[in-house]
Protein backbone atom coordinates (compact mmCIF):
# COMPACT_ATOMS: atom_id res chain seq x y z
CA UNK A 1 0.00 0.00 0.00
CA UNK A 2 1.11 3.78 -0.92
CA UNK A 3 0.46 7.23 -1.31
CA UNK A 4 -2.19 6.87 2.04
CA UNK A 5 -3.31 10.58 2.74
CA UNK A 6 -5.90 11.84 5.18
CA UNK A 7 -7.64 14.74 5.48
CA UNK A 8 -9.44 16.64 7.71
CA UNK A 9 -11.80 19.74 7.84
CA UNK A 10 -14.37 21.84 8.73
CA UNK A 11 -16.83 24.43 7.42
CA UNK A 12 -19.37 27.24 8.67
CA UNK A 13 -22.06 28.78 6.42
CA UNK A 14 -24.33 31.41 7.74
CA UNK A 15 -26.38 33.11 5.76
CA UNK A 16 -29.03 36.16 7.09
CA UNK A 17 -31.84 37.83 4.90
CA UNK A 18 -34.12 39.94 5.33
CA UNK A 19 -37.23 40.74 2.62
CA UNK A 20 -40.01 43.09 3.22
CA UNK A 21 -42.36 43.14 -0.01
CA UNK A 22 -44.98 46.46 0.48
CA UNK A 23 -47.59 46.63 -1.98
CA UNK A 24 -48.94 50.29 -2.40
CA UNK A 25 -52.26 51.71 -4.22
CA UNK A 26 -51.29 55.17 -4.62
CA UNK A 27 -48.91 56.20 -2.13
CA UNK A 28 -51.02 54.10 0.62
CA UNK A 29 -50.08 50.54 2.13
CA UNK A 30 -52.16 47.77 1.23
CA UNK A 31 -51.59 45.48 4.06
CA UNK A 32 -53.36 42.34 2.55
CA UNK A 33 -50.28 42.11 0.08
CA UNK A 34 -47.87 42.89 2.13
CA UNK A 35 -45.54 40.92 4.09
CA UNK A 36 -42.05 40.85 5.63
CA UNK A 37 -39.22 37.40 6.07
CA UNK A 38 -36.43 37.53 8.11
CA UNK A 39 -34.50 33.89 7.07
CA UNK A 40 -31.98 32.09 8.84
CA UNK A 41 -29.96 29.15 8.04
CA UNK A 42 -26.44 28.15 9.62
CA UNK A 43 -24.75 25.09 7.91
CA UNK A 44 -21.96 23.54 10.09
CA UNK A 45 -19.91 20.56 8.09
CA UNK A 46 -16.72 18.30 9.47
CA UNK A 47 -15.53 16.22 6.98
CA UNK A 48 -12.72 13.44 6.55
CA UNK A 49 -11.14 11.72 3.34
CA UNK A 50 -8.87 9.13 3.30
CA UNK A 51 -7.12 7.58 0.19
CA UNK A 52 -4.26 5.18 -1.30
CA UNK A 53 -3.63 2.80 -3.47
CA UNK A 54 -2.91 -1.40 -3.70
CA UNK A 55 -0.65 -1.38 -6.98
CA UNK A 56 -3.70 -1.07 -9.36
CA UNK A 57 -6.13 -0.26 -7.56
CA UNK A 58 -6.82 3.29 -6.04
CA UNK A 59 -9.12 4.34 -3.14
CA UNK A 60 -10.85 7.16 -1.28
CA UNK A 61 -13.20 6.77 1.50
CA UNK A 62 -15.19 9.38 2.94
CA UNK A 63 -17.71 11.00 5.61
CA UNK A 64 -19.28 14.30 5.98
CA UNK A 65 -21.68 15.18 8.78
CA UNK A 66 -23.73 18.66 8.63
CA UNK A 67 -25.56 20.44 11.73
CA UNK A 68 -28.18 22.47 9.63
CA UNK A 69 -30.30 24.83 11.58
CA UNK A 70 -33.00 27.00 9.49
CA UNK A 71 -35.37 29.43 11.00
CA UNK A 72 -37.62 31.27 8.55
CA UNK A 73 -40.15 34.19 10.16
CA UNK A 74 -43.20 35.53 8.49
CA UNK A 75 -44.87 38.75 9.55
CA UNK A 76 -48.21 37.60 9.20
CA UNK A 77 -47.30 34.28 11.14
CA UNK A 78 -46.82 34.25 14.89
CA UNK A 79 -44.72 31.17 15.30
CA UNK A 80 -41.22 30.65 13.02
CA UNK A 81 -40.95 27.46 11.20
CA UNK A 82 -37.63 25.90 12.21
CA UNK A 83 -34.86 22.84 11.02
CA UNK A 84 -32.85 21.48 13.11
CA UNK A 85 -31.13 18.28 11.84
CA UNK A 86 -27.97 16.46 11.65
CA UNK A 87 -27.30 14.38 8.15
CA UNK A 88 -24.31 11.90 7.64
CA UNK A 89 -22.98 11.87 4.31
CA UNK A 90 -20.95 8.58 3.34
CA UNK A 91 -19.03 7.87 -0.33
CA UNK A 92 -16.44 5.54 -1.54
CA UNK A 93 -14.48 5.96 -5.11
CA UNK A 94 -12.21 2.89 -6.11
CA UNK A 95 -10.32 2.95 -9.80
CA UNK A 96 -8.47 0.12 -11.06
CA UNK A 97 -5.70 0.92 -13.35
CA UNK A 98 -6.46 -1.64 -16.64
CA UNK A 99 -3.21 -1.94 -19.92
CA UNK A 100 -2.97 1.00 -22.22
CA UNK A 101 -3.79 3.76 -19.49
CA UNK A 102 -7.44 2.60 -19.29
CA UNK A 103 -9.27 2.60 -16.12
CA UNK A 104 -12.24 1.17 -14.86
CA UNK A 105 -14.18 2.87 -11.85
CA UNK A 106 -17.04 2.80 -9.23
CA UNK A 107 -18.34 4.94 -6.44
CA UNK A 108 -20.84 5.38 -4.01
CA UNK A 109 -21.99 8.81 -2.84
CA UNK A 110 -24.91 10.17 -0.44
CA UNK A 111 -26.15 13.95 -1.85
CA UNK A 112 -28.08 16.72 -0.38
CA UNK A 113 -30.26 19.02 -2.66
CA UNK A 114 -31.32 22.15 -0.47
CA UNK A 115 -34.65 24.38 -1.53
CA UNK A 116 -33.82 27.91 -2.39
CA UNK A 117 -35.20 30.82 -0.76
CA UNK A 118 -38.53 31.01 -3.71
CA UNK A 119 -39.39 27.82 -2.75
CA UNK A 120 -39.72 28.59 1.00
CA UNK A 121 -41.13 31.90 1.33
CA UNK A 122 -44.72 31.69 2.46
CA UNK A 123 -45.90 34.74 0.82
CA UNK A 124 -48.06 34.56 -2.02
CA UNK A 125 -46.94 35.54 -5.25
CA UNK A 126 -50.00 36.83 -7.58
CA UNK A 127 -48.92 35.71 -11.08
CA UNK A 128 -51.85 36.09 -12.61
CA UNK A 129 -55.76 36.64 -11.30
CA UNK A 130 -56.16 32.92 -12.09
CA UNK A 131 -52.49 32.03 -10.52
CA UNK A 132 -50.89 32.15 -6.92
CA UNK A 133 -47.62 30.64 -5.99
CA UNK A 134 -46.83 30.28 -2.39
CA UNK A 135 -43.47 28.92 -1.02
CA UNK A 136 -43.50 25.98 2.00
CA UNK A 137 -41.85 27.22 4.77
CA UNK A 138 -41.86 23.77 6.20
CA UNK A 139 -39.32 22.06 3.06
CA UNK A 140 -36.99 20.10 3.70
CA UNK A 141 -34.22 18.96 1.54
CA UNK A 142 -33.81 16.31 -0.85
CA UNK A 143 -30.81 13.29 -0.42
CA UNK A 144 -30.05 11.61 -3.03
CA UNK A 145 -28.19 7.51 -3.12
CA UNK A 146 -25.63 7.33 -5.96
CA UNK A 147 -23.94 4.08 -7.44
CA UNK A 148 -22.09 4.44 -10.25
CA UNK A 149 -19.70 2.19 -12.26
CA UNK A 150 -17.77 3.07 -15.17
CA UNK A 151 -15.01 2.02 -17.96
CA UNK A 152 -12.93 4.50 -19.40
CA UNK A 153 -11.00 4.22 -22.71
CA UNK A 154 -7.80 6.58 -23.70
CA UNK A 155 -6.58 6.76 -26.78
CA UNK A 156 -4.10 9.81 -27.21
CA UNK A 157 -5.81 13.10 -26.37
CA UNK A 158 -9.11 11.78 -26.51
CA UNK A 159 -10.85 9.50 -24.46
CA UNK A 160 -14.14 7.25 -24.69
CA UNK A 161 -16.17 6.61 -21.50
CA UNK A 162 -19.18 3.88 -20.18
CA UNK A 163 -21.30 4.51 -17.63
CA UNK A 164 -23.91 2.42 -15.76
CA UNK A 165 -25.92 3.89 -12.74
CA UNK A 166 -28.36 3.29 -9.86
CA UNK A 167 -29.47 6.60 -8.23
CA UNK A 168 -32.44 6.78 -5.95
CA UNK A 169 -33.96 10.04 -4.45
CA UNK A 170 -36.15 10.49 -1.20
CA UNK A 171 -37.73 13.25 0.30
CA UNK A 172 -38.23 13.78 -3.69
CA UNK A 173 -39.19 18.63 -3.57
CA UNK A 174 -42.22 18.44 -5.53
CA UNK A 175 -44.11 20.98 -7.04
CA UNK A 176 -47.60 20.95 -6.55
CA UNK A 177 -50.78 22.30 -8.45
CA UNK A 178 -54.58 22.37 -7.06
CA UNK A 179 -57.39 24.48 -8.85
CA UNK A 180 -60.13 25.68 -6.67
CA UNK A 181 -62.81 27.20 -8.93
CA UNK A 182 -61.57 29.24 -11.55
CA UNK A 183 -57.73 29.60 -9.38
CA UNK A 184 -54.71 27.69 -10.12
CA UNK A 185 -52.89 27.58 -6.05
CA UNK A 186 -49.31 26.17 -6.99
CA UNK A 187 -46.61 25.12 -4.12
CA UNK A 188 -43.70 22.87 -3.28
CA UNK A 189 -44.06 20.01 -0.59
CA UNK A 190 -41.90 16.76 0.12
CA UNK A 191 -44.08 14.10 -1.25
CA UNK A 192 -42.56 11.53 -3.05
CA UNK A 193 -39.48 9.33 -4.00
CA UNK A 194 -37.79 8.78 -7.30
CA UNK A 195 -35.60 6.19 -8.69
CA UNK A 196 -33.26 5.88 -12.19
CA UNK A 197 -31.66 3.20 -13.88
CA UNK A 198 -29.42 3.83 -16.67
CA UNK A 199 -26.11 4.11 -18.48
CA UNK A 200 -24.36 7.52 -20.13
CA UNK A 201 -21.57 7.16 -23.01
CA UNK A 202 -19.44 10.11 -23.15
CA UNK A 203 -16.55 11.40 -25.16
CA UNK A 204 -13.79 13.39 -25.69
CA UNK A 205 -12.46 13.45 -28.79
CA UNK A 206 -9.77 15.32 -30.71
CA UNK A 207 -10.04 14.69 -34.61
CA UNK A 208 -7.45 17.31 -35.60
CA UNK A 209 -5.34 20.75 -34.34
CA UNK A 210 -8.32 22.09 -35.23
CA UNK A 211 -11.76 20.14 -34.13
CA UNK A 212 -12.14 19.25 -31.15
CA UNK A 213 -16.11 17.28 -30.06
CA UNK A 214 -17.06 16.59 -26.72
CA UNK A 215 -20.50 14.65 -26.81
CA UNK A 216 -22.73 12.48 -24.46
CA UNK A 217 -26.15 10.46 -25.07
CA UNK A 218 -28.02 9.21 -21.84
CA UNK A 219 -30.34 6.66 -21.81
CA UNK A 220 -32.80 5.37 -18.37
CA UNK A 221 -35.89 4.49 -17.53
CA UNK A 222 -37.26 6.41 -14.69
CA UNK A 223 -39.72 5.75 -11.70
CA UNK A 224 -41.83 8.11 -9.50
CA UNK A 225 -43.85 6.69 -5.88
CA UNK A 226 -45.80 8.45 -3.82
CA UNK A 227 -48.75 10.36 -3.52
CA UNK A 228 -49.92 14.02 -4.71
CA UNK A 229 -53.46 15.52 -3.37
CA UNK A 230 -54.51 11.53 -1.97
CA UNK A 231 -54.09 10.08 -5.17
CA UNK A 232 -50.96 7.83 -6.08
CA UNK A 233 -48.29 8.95 -8.52
CA UNK A 234 -46.67 5.77 -8.95
CA UNK A 235 -45.24 6.07 -13.17
CA UNK A 236 -42.37 5.54 -14.94
CA UNK A 237 -41.23 6.23 -18.27
CA UNK A 238 -37.96 5.89 -20.66
CA UNK A 239 -35.64 8.80 -20.88
CA UNK A 240 -33.02 10.39 -23.04
CA UNK A 241 -30.97 12.82 -22.85
CA UNK A 242 -27.54 14.22 -25.31
CA UNK A 243 -25.19 16.82 -25.12
CA UNK A 244 -23.13 18.49 -28.31
CA UNK A 245 -19.90 20.55 -27.88
CA UNK A 246 -17.59 21.25 -31.01
CA UNK A 247 -14.84 23.52 -30.96
CA UNK A 248 -13.25 24.99 -34.34
CA UNK A 249 -10.21 26.76 -34.24
CA UNK A 250 -9.23 28.76 -37.51
CA UNK A 251 -6.04 29.98 -35.83
CA UNK A 252 -4.37 30.33 -32.38
CA UNK A 253 -6.48 33.56 -31.72
CA UNK A 254 -9.48 32.67 -33.46
CA UNK A 255 -12.09 29.90 -32.44
CA UNK A 256 -15.89 29.36 -32.85
CA UNK A 257 -17.84 26.75 -30.44
CA UNK A 258 -21.07 25.20 -31.21
CA UNK A 259 -22.98 23.68 -28.30
CA UNK A 260 -26.56 21.72 -27.94
CA UNK A 261 -28.45 20.02 -25.62
CA UNK A 262 -32.06 17.11 -25.90
CA UNK A 263 -33.79 16.50 -22.80
CA UNK A 264 -36.34 13.69 -23.60
CA UNK A 265 -40.17 13.71 -22.32
CA UNK A 266 -40.75 12.29 -19.08
CA UNK A 267 -43.25 11.92 -16.42
CA UNK A 268 -43.61 14.38 -13.58
CA UNK A 269 -46.25 14.13 -10.34
CA UNK A 270 -49.20 16.13 -12.21
CA UNK A 271 -48.70 15.13 -15.90
CA UNK A 272 -46.11 15.13 -17.66
CA UNK A 273 -42.81 17.08 -19.17
CA UNK A 274 -41.98 17.81 -22.89
CA UNK A 275 -38.77 17.20 -24.61
CA UNK A 276 -36.66 20.74 -24.45
CA UNK A 277 -33.84 21.31 -26.86
CA UNK A 278 -31.33 24.68 -27.01
CA UNK A 279 -28.16 25.34 -29.21
CA UNK A 280 -25.44 28.53 -28.46
CA UNK A 281 -23.05 29.43 -30.92
CA UNK A 282 -20.24 32.12 -30.18
CA UNK A 283 -16.95 33.37 -31.87
CA UNK A 284 -14.01 34.41 -30.02
CA UNK A 285 -11.07 36.53 -31.31
CA UNK A 286 -7.78 37.28 -29.44
CA UNK A 287 -5.83 40.50 -30.05
CA UNK A 288 -2.62 42.20 -28.84
CA UNK A 289 -1.03 38.72 -27.74
CA UNK A 290 -4.31 37.87 -25.64
CA UNK A 291 -4.27 41.24 -23.79
CA UNK A 292 -7.24 41.26 -25.62
CA UNK A 293 -10.23 39.02 -26.52
CA UNK A 294 -14.11 40.05 -28.50
CA UNK A 295 -16.60 37.39 -28.41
Amino acid sequence: ESGRKFEAGIQSRMERETEDFNFTNFGVNNPLFSSGMNYKEDIHSIYSTYSGSLKSLQYMLGLRGEYTNRSIEDSKITTPYKLDRFDVFPSAHFSYELPNKNQLMTSYSRRINRPDGRDLDPFPSYQSQYAIRTGNPDLKPEYTDSYELSFIRNFGKSFLSFETYFRTTNNLITRIQKLVGQISYMTMDNLNRDYSTGGEIMGNIDFTKWLMVNTSFSLFNYQLKGEVLGQSVDKQSTNYSGRFNATVKFSPDSRMQLTGMYRGPSVSAQGDQKGMMFTNLSYRQDFMKKKLSVG
